[in-house]
């Protein structure tokens, strides 16, 4: 039972019934919205509003019909052809003067302002100028130059006391282009009033025509404005005299009349005037200064008569005129209605079907029917795209369209009958003329809105069923993925072409830049070609095959660039790149190969050199504990021999030389062990505020001795301001006490060692200088190496240990040590954190 449920909603009988009956809806809303609006119009607002029904010759709509077609028939009373015709024959010569006087006004205007342009831009502007001075001008001067002849003549001429100036004798002086793509416009209504003084009619005189060039030929241009003058006369002619008698002719039917006019020329729809014309319950009639009326209000067309004088006007509708109308539609069928009805007639039809008790009840119809064409369309919308017997959403032919295509389609469709509905409606305000004769053709509007709407949605609902995405689908995205798989191939074409290869790198990125220059040159010449013939698809075709080109262009350059900065990068950084993708260039991946190889390189020395450095100092670290133990007893045992008793002189001497390498082995020892120490930062840091001014003189009194013995003389600056440092106590010490060590050494005899205490910035500084006894052929850099000595001979004390090690506990504690070497000038600086 389901199943068979389910074949008969998704059956094409279902779905069709659907449509139809959602269209048959909508046009029934329609129809219901028409006849609320024409009858509204009818009747009138306000008697809808409060229910009651005029008479119907006080309704507005007859009402603006007849004073529309009153007003058109007096018009015609009031024509006297002959005396209009002779006032416009008298005031065409004064026309003609204004014109080609206005002329000559506007046309000086512009050669007043062409002068004054030549007088500002002579020296800058090549084009300021006819040929004799384009010649000599044609590029700007590098110096000032005099004033050409011409601009002399054209600076007098704005100086001139002459008043009006007749700019016009001057045309010669101005731009051969002054005049061009400019017109002359002469707009105005004159007032003509026959000699009678009966008739005053609105003579509209607009022409339009080009300028002249460079010189007024009057002969030429009176004949131009007579010409245009006659052709605005013509047509006035006609306008009022022949086709508006002719139209009201057509037009009218129900309202009898009979017009004469001064001329003696009769406008009729009737042989003459009814001899019981009194008798008629509607007329109008003026017969010279003799006027009767009957059955009109009179207030309403007042000033439609008021200070007019008629020959013979006679209006009138017979009396039987709503009967006749009732037996007239009995008798003849819709379409003949049409075609021998009037305003009048449809106005009356439309009156007598409107019922205006029952306006709630239009009302409540048509918002009825748009509801339930609603409700039919989403069942609609829900069943599209299912198949009977068929699992899953089966597409129609029309959805095989692209979507934009079938979008444009649908809408060039549904846009016309739109817009007709909308027109027809607005319309209907003023003229209800279009009512029921256009009643047909709006409700065939409506079909094909409805229609094509339903079928519009349907599609974009069954292809969303489908799982489609609409944008692809459209021929603006398929043509586009083709123009761009067209041109990667081609890329990749040239890619095989044009390959990276040693040696041959820049001759092929010549060739590549000439070919994409080559290509947008093309582009833009059949763009600019194709839009000066005309052919605008064809030029915006081109522009936008320029646009994707380059647009393609740019992301390979863009992404080539991006890969070589994110090589440069990695490479200050010492790292490898890994891309993702496989459309590298082949250059880019050599550099990426070599990249790493060289990283590979660099990793593999690092590490064997911190191996090697390892092994170093473990070693190093070893030998010296090593040694240490028998250092230990060799130095007790030679301070016991110091204690016995020896007589003998030269094993006193033997022993104290014992004692005082054995001193120098230890110190070495020490050295070495604080070396490996530090070098490895295995070093307790007990950082504390220090006085740097108390810790200097402390370690320079201690050395003071020393130094005197070596024939020097060390100078101890402090600082004024104390400079508190945040250090290790005993590290620091082990610096300064290096450094003096070193100095006293190293120093030359009968020199002097500076030292001196200072703040800097944040650091607190401690400085030493002294002259070198041998040659410093060596770099600060070196010196700070461990076992590296200035005394390259090493016939003196050391072991060059002191100031790398003196450099090590700087660093490990946040400071720095720079060496200077100046020629035998020698210094060091020791700058420690204040926090």
């Amino acid at each position: 039972m389901d199943t068979r449920s389910k074949n008969f909603k998704q059956s094409f009988i279902v779905k069709f019934l659907c449509f139809l009956l959602s269209v048959v809806c909508f046009v029934g809303s329609i129809a219901c919205i028409f006849d609320i609006v024409v009858g509204m119009t009818v009747v009138g607002y306000e008697s809808v509003v409060n229910q009651e029904r005029p008479d119907y010759f006080e309704t507005n709509a007859v009402k603006t019909t007849l004073y529309r077609d009153l007003s058109s028939l007096v018009s015609f009373s009031q024509k006297n052809y002959q005396e209009i015709q002779a006032a416009i024959d008298e005031k065409i010569p004064e026309i003609y003067d204004e014109i080609y006087n206005n002329y000559l006004l506007e046309r000086g205007k512009i050669i007043r302002d062409e002068l004054k342009y030549a007088i500002d831009n002579w020296d800058e502007d090549y084009y300021a100028f006819e040929d004799d001075v384009v010649d000599e001008y044609s590029v700007q001067a590098t110096e000032p130059q005099s004033m050409p002849e011409n601009v002399q003549v054209a600076q007098d001429v704005l100086n001139s006391t002459e008043n009006p100036i007749d700019f016009n004798k001057y045309d010669y002086l101005v731009r051969e282009d002054a005049f061009f793509d400019t017109y002359y416009e002469f707009d105005k209504v004159y007032k003509i009033v026959s000699s009678d003084k009966k008739s005053v009619v609105d003579l509209p005189i607009d022409i339009q025509f080009d300028y002249y060039e460079t010189e007024i030929r009057e002969a030429d241009l009176k004949n131009q404005i007579k010409y245009s003058v006659a052709e605005r006369v013509d047509d006035f002619y006609y306008d009022n005299y022949n086709y508006e008698r002719d139209y009201a002719v057509y037009r009218l039917k129900n309202l009898k009349y009979y017009v004469k006019d001064f001329d003696g020329g009769i406008t009729s729809n009737i042989d003459e005037i009814p001899k019981n014309l009194q008798n008629k319950k509607r007329y109008i009639l003026i017969n010279g200064d003799n006027f009767k009326s009957q059955g009109f209000n009179t207030e309403y067309f007042s000033r439609l008569f008021k200070n007019k004088t008629f020959v013979k006007f006679c209006v009138y509708f017979e009396d039987d005129f709503e009967k006749n109308i009732l037996e007239y539609d009995f008798l003849y069928n819709y379409l003949m209605q049409f075609q021998t009805s009037d305003d009048y007639s449809n106005i009356y039809r439309i009156y007598t079907d409107f019922d205006i008790e029952k306006i709630s009840t239009y009302v409540f119809k048509a918002i009825s029917l748009l509801v339930l064409s609603i409700v039919f369309f989403i069942f609609l919308i829900k069943l599209c795209g299912k198949k009977r017997g068929v699992e899953g959403i089966k597409l129609s032919f029309i959805d095989k369209l692209p979507t934009d295509i079938h979008l444009v389609l649908s809408l060039a469709i549904i846009v016309v009958p739109s817009y007709l509905l909308l027109d027809l409606f607005s319309q209907m305000h003023n003229d209800p003329m279009f009512t029921y004769e256009f009643k047909l053709f709006i409700l065939g509007c409506g079909v094909l809105l409805s229609a094509f709407i339903n079928e519009l949605i349907c599609s974009f609902a069954r292809i969303k069923k489908f799982e489609q995405k609409l944008l692809k689908r459209t021929a603006v995205y398929m043509f586009s993925t083709f123009i761009a798989r067209m041109i990667v191939k081609l890329f990749k074409a040239l890619k095989r072409v044009f390959g990276y290869k040693q040696k041959y790198f820049k001759f092929k990125a010549i060739l590549v830049f000439l070919l994409y220059f080559l290509i947008n040159v093309v582009l833009i010449s059949l763009a600019i070609t194709f839009s000066m013939s005309m052919f605008e698809l064809a030029s915006i075709l081109f522009v936008w095959l320029f646009l994707m080109f380059n647009g393609v262009c740019g992301y390979f350059t863009v992404s080539y660039v991006n890969k070589l900065d994110m090589i440069v990068d990695a490479s200050s950084k010492h790292e490898n790149v890994v891309f993702k993708g496989t459309n590298t260039p082949e250059s880019l991946k050599i550099l990426v190969e070599n990249l790493e190889n060289k990283n590979a390189q660099i990793d593999e020395a690092i590490a064997d050199a911190v191996k090697k450095e390892q092994m170093k100092t473990a070693l190093i670290t070893n030998v010296s504990h090593d040694l240490k133990t028998p250092l230990t007893s060799l130095i007790n045992y030679s301070s016991l021999l110091n204690d016995c008793r020896i007589e003998d002189e030269k094993a006193k001497e033997y022993i104290g030389v014992i004692n005082n390498q054995s001193g120098k082995l230890k110190t070495l020892v020490e050295d070495l062990i604080e070396a490996s120490k530090v070098s490895t930062g295995n070093v307790q840091l007990n950082k504390v505020k220090l006085n740097l001014n108390e810790l200097a003189v402390q370690a320079v009194v201690e050395f003071t001795p020393d130094f005197e013995k070596n024939n020097n003389e060390i100078k101890l600056t402090e600082s004024e301001k104390t400079p508190v440092v945040f250090a290790d106590g005993t590290k620091t010490y082990r610096i300064i006490s290096n450094l003096l060590s070193n100095a006293k050494k190293y120093s030359a005899p009968g020199t002097r060692v500076y030292a001196s205490v200072y703040e800097d910035d944040s650091c607190g500084c401690f400085e030493i200088k002294n002259i070198s006894r041998e040659p410093l052929n060596i770099s600060p850099d070196e010196l700070t190496e461990r076992f590296v000595r200035g005394d390259e001979s090493r016939t003196k004390e050391g072991n060059g240990l002191g100031l790398s090690i003196a450099k090590d506990l700087c660093v490990l504690q946040n400071g720095e040590l720079i060496i200077k070497i100046d020629g035998d000038l020698f210094k060091v600086i020791v700058k420690l954190p204040k926090d």
